[in-house]
């Protein structure tokens, strides 16, 4: 499931992908995954479904008011786990 909605929101086709983590928030449990991308490719990535896609440095996303605390702790997470 995850590979096909991935295709059919950006049109990747994914070949590797890593599990972050099992994330209970606000009763809902989230399972986070994430992939290794080239710069090149990030940078022109069309977006067929959802609203929109921006770009965070670690800055601001620590001051974005619109990103939850739980959802602050699991982008942190990931950061950590790749650098």
């Amino acid at each position: 499931a995850l590979i096909r909605e991935i295709n059919e929101e950006l049109g990747l086709n994914l070949k590797t992908y890593f599990f972050l983590g099992k994330f209970q928030i606000q009763g809902l449990i989230k399972y986070v995954y994430y992939a290794p991308m080239l710069k090149t490719k990030v940078d022109t990535l069309t977006i067929y479904e959802g609203q929109y896609g921006r770009w965070f440095s670690m800055e601001e996303i620590v001051f974005e008011k619109l990103i939850t605390k739980k959802d602050k702790e699991i982008i942190l997470k990931f950061y950590l786990s790749v650098n």
